[in-house]
């Protein structure tokens, strides 16, 4: 992100309780308008108690200019409301930064759901710009997906409604 993504915009992070690390202090670097921080409990790096269900409820559609997910949609059981909402919630031309994982250990915060492939991700955000888009290099064992996205003039937003991904199993081993 460049200062001038950033600069003047209201940003709104989906998924900010801070359990192992943040964007937050480098975006506030490049002074945005306003930044909030959302998430379904309190804690660090939370502003606003709400679910990711909630967004266009809360804060209205077109609000932000900057929409951030950084490890967080894995956790969102209706992970095809959250991504909808957080597309509904930023302004046309806005950007949305999402960090997914891919290939990626369970860990229930408090639950843990869903792994993105890059296609995935492609697919999903189709009915946006892909401005970039990357998976960690091989010599990772563990995986994520990075992209930045920016919301069109002509936004249609594409049905997710039987589109699928992932579903992580967790096999408790005694």
């Amino acid at each position: 992100m460049t200062p001038d993504e950033i600069s003047g915009k209201r940003v709104l992070e989906v998924g900010s309780y801070n359990v192992n690390g943040s964007l937050r202090d480098n975006i506030l670097k490049l002074s945005p308008s306003q930044y909030i921080g959302i998430d379904i409990i309190p804690g660090p790096g939370v502003d606003i108690v709400c679910d990711s269900d909630d967004i266009i409820k809360r804060f209205g559609k077109n609000n932000f200019g900057i929409v951030i997910s950084t490890c967080s949609l894995e956790h969102t059981q209706n992970w095809r409301m959250a991504i909808s909402n957080m597309k509904n919630v930023c302004e046309i031309g806005g950007i949305i930064i999402i960090i997914v994982p891919s290939i990626y250990r369970y860990h229930g915060y408090p639950y843990d759901y869903w792994r993105y492939t890059v296609q995935n991700v492609k697919d999903i955000f189709s009915d946006c710009n892909i401005l970039s888009i990357k998976e960690d290099s091989e010599e990772y064992i563990e995986k994520l997906v990075y992209a930045k996205i920016k919301k069109p003039v002509n936004f249609t937003e594409v049905d997710l409604t039987n589109y699928n991904v992932l579903e992580v199993v967790k096999l408790d081993i005694a």
